[in-house]
């Protein structure tokens, strides 16, 4: 099993289903798991995400009125924990991007 850090990746999605998997299987690609990864979306239904169900990802669908809207529903749902915004379709480098991260914010605690 994959550990963990405490990290919240936010993703902001309208209308980009397709790009939006992307970033999920990116997030999920990483050799270290963040803590929360939410994903606010006000055009997906759930059916459609029920695949990329995992017990660290939370969708928050229908609830945002614009993009900055969005992006504090996000980080008012990050409590004590570092914030990432992985928009829909971006995608880490590779799968140590997290790890890398994850030592920096070593180094500056």
């Amino acid at each position: 099993m994959k550990h963990s850090i405490n990290l919240t990746i936010i993703t902001i999605n309208l209308n980009n289903y397709k790009e939006l998997k992307e970033t999920i299987k990116s997030v999920d690609s990483q050799n270290i798991r963040p803590k929360k990864h939410i994903i606010v979306s006000r055009d997906l239904n759930y059916k459609k995400l029920k695949k990329f169900k995992k017990n660290y990802r939370i969708f928050i669908l229908g609830k945002d009125k614009s993009l900055y809207n969005a992006m504090n529903i996000g980080k008012r749902n990050a409590i004590n924990s570092s914030i990432i915004f992985l928009n829909s379709g971006d995608i880490f480098f590779n799968k140590e991007s997290i790890s890398f991260i994850s030592k920096y914010k070593k180094k500056l605690e």
